[in-house]
């Protein structure tokens, strides 16, 4: 929701009637920008296809308060973490180009790379070309480079 109600009633009125989100006017660009980034995190965390534990959902809940990208508690391997230090801001990879700087199987980094994308650690984007599939490509966040 993007109002200037900030009573209390209305808060929990739209939240009660779902709203994902609650960002009150004047707002900034930025603050649009993260609460629009959040919500593609919590789709690819319940958009999988087999039965969820509990700290999935609450990943995904996680994900929807713009900003909250913490880690799922977890510490990263050395595999992920890896991973993550081969990505550069500001530039994107797709999964075999991550796979053969870091020395992986192209799925052991696809795995990875969709792991770190939930906890919000690695952006995704998809490039398209003429035919077949838009390929995935994946970037580190400006405000959580690694490096």
């Amino acid at each position: 929701m993007l109002t200037a109600a900030s009573d209390a009633v209305s808060i929990r009125t739209a939240l009660r009637r779902g709203a994902l989100a609650y960002l009150l006017k004047p707002f900034t660009a930025e603050s649009l920008s993260q609460q629009l980034r959040s919500y593609p995190r919590y789709r690819r965390i319940l958009g999988q296809q087999h039965a969820l534990d509990q700290e999935t959902i609450e990943r995904a809940k996680r994900a929807l308060i713009a900003g909250d990208v913490a880690p799922s508690g977890k510490p990263r391997s050395a595999t992920e973490a890896s991973v993550l230090e081969s990505l550069s801001p500001g530039e994107q990879y797709s999964a075999v180009e991550v796979a053969e700087r870091v020395g992986v199987s192209r799925a052991t980094a696809q795995r990875y790379l969709s792991a770190l994308a939930d906890d919000g650690a690695v952006e995704i984007q998809l490039r398209y070309g003429t035919t077949g599939r838009p390929e995935h490509r994946y970037g580190v966040p400006a405000r959580t480079s690694p490096k």
